[in-house]
Order: structure tokens, then C-alpha cells, then sequence
């Protein structure tokens, strides 16, 4: 009799341990990119500053930090840095001089006791930007 007890326990512990191990964790939120405008002479004559802006659900998870990446003219990509989700876009100084495509893309991260929490990339955002102040 206390085998067939044990055995029930261990079916339980089974069914409870196969339930919590398929529990699904939160998506990190990620960013939308909505626009890319370029500035001619912003910051430096000669070059443009481009500055980026996302839309941003956080969902359950905390405001935190959003990763900014750029590519010119279809190159490797390059970090452009870190900014608080919060702040729903980005400035790259000295972007360029013109006259290339830029493609931008964006990544929430959250530094969590766990480890870092990072989210999926959002699509890439492309914009043209004209030779010399055209």
C-alpha cells in the first residue's frame, strides 16, 4: 500500500515539475522605428546628425536601456551606443558626410540580477541621406 502512495506523490511531483518547466518567460519588449531625420551642419559643418526615433511597449518590464546600431551603405554594423528607454529616440552626431544609406536598428536590455535581459532586435530602419547638405 505505501508503494502505491509513493508512486501517486511521484507522478504529482512529476506532472507539477514538467508544468513549471514549461512556463513561458515575458518578451523583452522592442523598439519600433518610426523615423530617421537627418540634420545638415547640426553639430559639425560638413557632416549631418541624424537623429532616430521608436515607439516602445514596455509591457511588465522596467524602463531600461536601448541599444542603437547603424550600418552605412549595406557595411557591418556598428554600436552607436546606449540611451534610456525612456527617451523614445536617439542623436548620431557626425553621422556621415552624405550621400550614403544608413540602416538603423535598436535592442531593449535590461540588467537583471539574473543576467541581462535582451530583447529581439526591431527592423531595420533605412534612410537615404543626400551629398552635401542636398
Amino acid at each position: 500500500r505505501s508503494g502505491v502512495i509513493w508512486r501517486l506523490f511521484g507522478l504529482r511531483c512529476q506532472r507539477r515539475r514538467r508544468q513549471r518547466a514549461t512556463a513561458t518567460a515575458p518578451t523583452p519588449p522592442v523598439p519600433v522605428i518610426f523615423a530617421a531625420n537627418p540634420a545638415w551642419e547640426g553639430s559639425e559643418p560638413g557632416m549631418y546628425d541624424v537623429t532616430i526615433e521608436w515607439t516602445i511597449d514596455h509591457g511588465s518590464f522596467p524602463v531600461a536601456s536601448v541599444e542603437v546600431f547603424v550600418r552605412e551603405n549595406g557595411g557591418p554594423e556598428q554600436s552607436l551606443g546606449t540611451t534610456p528607454s525612456s527617451d523614445l529616440g536617439f542623436n548620431h552626431p557626425r553621422a556621415t558626410g552624405g550621400d550614403v544609406t544608413l540602416s538603423y536598428r535598436a535592442r531593449y536590455v535590461f540588467e537583471d540580477f539574473g543576467g541581462p535581459v535582451i530583447g529581439a532586435f526591431s527592423q531595420a530602419f533605412e534612410i537615404y541621406v543626400p551629398p552635401e547638405g542636398g
